[in-house]
């Protein structure tokens, strides 16, 4: 069973993935009329770095490639939690 995380997860990648191959983008690319600064070259820039620091979280609380073995966003907050609570007890 797909759990909503799931599905909020697949979704706000394949967003990211839609738009970074937006064809009018590439095809702006291609014929040099996209600046450094574009607001689409921004947007595609921060949706990154949020896949990745996601992708992060869930390595902190679960190892390699944590978010593709069926961890729910609760598991990770629960695990970073306890992680967090036993701080102590781990650096001894």
């Amino acid at each position: 069973m797909t759990t909503i995380q799931e599905t909020m997860f697949q979704q706000f990648f394949s967003f990211i993935e839609t738009y970074e191959n937006d064809e009018r983008l590439l095809e702006d690319i291609d014929l040099g009329n996209v600046e450094d600064d574009d607001p689409r070259l921004e947007d595609i820039n921060a949706l990154n770095e949020a896949k990745e620091f996601i992708e992060k979280v869930y390595e902190i609380a679960f190892g390699d490639d944590a978010i593709n073995r069926g961890f729910t966003t609760t598991d990770v907050i629960d695990q970073l939690k306890e992680l967090s609570d036993n701080y102590a007890e781990n650096i001894s």
